[in-house]
């Protein structure tokens, strides 16, 4: 028996993903794997592929610090206009005829960094705003190649809602 090394987990992913791209098949691939595990590596790779091919790919992140690490890449909120304050039904900030949107409609793969870092509310309102620019209504993300990375581990931030109840200590 032979273990699976860190290459062979990176190469059948980037084949997964290559050849979810080579057929044109939409989907949403998570990438989980601790820090130092070559995601960064992966994610460029996948990148840099797609562009030689004169196609658009973009690359989001959570932090800035992150979005670093990718060749045009931006934060969420600063590229795609993400509004800070989620409730259920916010949107992205993309008006449908502007240059983003035709950014979106045309781009072939989306690298969401550190997506775990995110609620649920900001995953609503991409998936729905992509549907609508895209004019998917019925297919996930309308139908773009969404590749999301992080570390399942790490846990998101609490909010400012979602604090703990703290119980005062008296010290007598």
């Amino acid at each position: 028996m032979r273990l699976i090394d860190q290459q062979d987990s990176q190469r059948n992913a980037l084949r997964t993903i290559q050849d979810l791209y080579i057929m044109g098949t939409p989907g949403v691939i998570f990438l989980d794997a601790p820090a130092g595990s070559g995601k960064t590596f992966l994610l460029q790779t996948l990148l840099h592929m797609i562009r030689a091919d004169g196609e658009v790919a973009l690359a989001v992140s959570s932090t800035g610090i992150t979005a670093l690490h990718f060749e045009g890449g931006s934060t969420l909120h600063s590229k795609l206009k993400a509004p800070l304050d989620l409730t259920p039904e916010s949107r992205l900030n993309i008006n449908t005829q502007s240059a983003m949107a035709t950014v979106v409609r045309i781009a072939k793969l989306l690298i969401w960094e550190e997506s775990v870092m995110h609620n649920t509310y900001m995953f609503s309102a991409v998936d729905g705003s992509f549907r609508d620019i895209r004019n998917s209504p019925d297919v996930a993300f309308g139908g773009l190649l969404i590749v999301m990375a992080g570390d399942l581990y790490v846990l998101r931030p609490a909010s400012a809602r979602h604090r703990c109840r703290t119980i005062p200590l008296h010290v007598a």
